[in-house]
């Protein structure tokens, strides 16, 4: 799916190959809703040990500030800390909130 900006879904959420991806609440829908995943990338639905990505759906905010800390903690090994960040889409059929958590390495000032 693509939108006003021409990029994929799954190029905006930054997916890359060989990423594994935890997902939470994800529609029967998901594969249309992201697009095409690149080679080699991986969907878990237990949280794992070595995760690269968390992609949650939620039809209401009650629980996620719990679930949201216990994801961060998962993707953020020793030496990184958590980069939030949030996309906001109308495009339809539904809106769509991206709130995407990476572990980014900590450098050295």
């Amino acid at each position: 799916m693509t939108g006003y900006s021409g990029k994929p879904v799954v190029q905006k959420l930054g997916i890359k190959p060989g990423f594994c991806i935890f997902t939470s609440g994800a529609p029967a829908a998901y594969a249309d809703i992201v697009g095409k995943l690149p080679a080699d990338v991986t969907i878990v639905t237990r949280l794992a040990s070595s995760i690269d990505m968390v992609h949650l759906f939620a039809t209401e905010g009650a629980g996620l500030e719990g679930k949201l800390r216990g994801f961060r903690d998962a993707i953020t090994p020793d030496g990184y800390e958590a980069r939030i960040d949030l996309t906001i889409t109308d495009e339809g059929p539904t809106a769509h909130a991206f709130v995407i958590i990476s572990a980014v390495a900590i450098t050295a000032l």
